[in-house]
């Protein structure tokens, strides 16, 4: 009886390792999953600052002085109409090189606030400028962020309508707010498509680049353990939980990997983990 009972209890176990190794050499029959592959790499990536703002439906643009120092020349006089990008004046601030000051975008000149050989500070207005459905972009950043920022600095703008452009423009001001902890930033923008008046804008500026580990946006997928991706070897591939850091729109940085890693970067509705996988080298 005492012998009977051990296989009784030894039959669930027998019959579970039995279908196991069934199921196991069921994945093997099957034919090889032929996927692409991609690898994990080194790549400098920016961190960026995200703010979500609002089109406001008018403005009096003006160029500002980007940082301290004295006016010694204006390339622009009241009346001329001046391109985007093109130079207004040169300003030499008290250590390092000089610096050309430029418009934030094509307007007419109205006026110059400060005469050469005059002293400013950065954010001070130097010429202003008029033009037909000019609109200012006005967005909340944490001040933590905006203390890092200077006027002229470059700020890229996406539309709600069409996410995936984006419109470079110029910091023309920060202010403070009277919600604590956060900074106003102003930029003036031409009239465009999907910018308009009271029409939400996100706003991205660049606080620093750094060097992280990243895969093809292809590779990463979520499944019940988290987010992962393939990694293969020995013509299988492995789910391997990863931690996405920052999503650009052809790499996605991760941690979790080694730079040289091989991933599966296409099929991956067809993976599991153990599938076997041929490899365009195959083929």
């Amino acid at each position: 009886m005492l012998r009977s009972g051990r296989s009784r209890r030894a039959l669930p176990i027998f019959v579970l390792l039995s279908a196991c190794l069934a199921q196991t050499a069921a994945a093997d029959r099957h034919s090889p999953v032929p996927i692409t592959i991609g690898h994990a790499r080194h790549t400098v990536m920016p961190r960026v600052a995200v703010a979500i703002g609002e089109i406001l439906p008018g403005a009096e643009p003006f160029v500002a002085a980007p940082a301290s120092g004295t006016v010694t020349s204006y390339s622009i006089v009241p009346g001329e109409f001046v391109a985007r990008g093109a130079a207004v004046a040169t300003l030499q601030p008290a250590q390092g090189p000089a610096v050309v000051v430029r418009a934030p975008l094509s307007a007419t000149v109205t006026g110059l606030s400060v005469a050469v050989g005059g002293q400013v500070t950065a954010g001070t207005p130097l010429a202003g400028l008029r033009g037909h459905g000019i609109r200012r972009a006005c967005m909340p950043f944490a001040a933590a962020h905006a203390s890092h920022f200077t006027v002229g600095e470059t700020v890229y703008l996406h539309s709600p309508l069409n996410p995936r452009d984006r419109l470079l423009a110029r910091i023309v001001a920060i202010k403070p707010s009277a919600q604590s902890g956060v900074r106003y930033v102003y930029t003036d923008l031409p009239p465009l498509p999907g910018f308009t008046p009271g029409s939400p804008v996100r706003a991205d500026l660049i606080l620093a680049e750094r060097t992280v580990i990243s895969v093809p946006s292809e590779s990463v997928v979520l499944r019940p353990p988290g987010t992962v991706v393939f990694v293969v070897r020995d013509h299988r591939v492995h789910e391997q939980v990863v931690t996405v850091q920052i999503r650009r729109r052809h790499r996605v940085a991760v941690s979790g990997l080694s730079a040289g890693t091989r991933v599966a970067a296409s099929a991956l509705d067809q993976l599991h983990n153990g599938t076997r996988v041929r490899l365009p080298a195959d083929s």
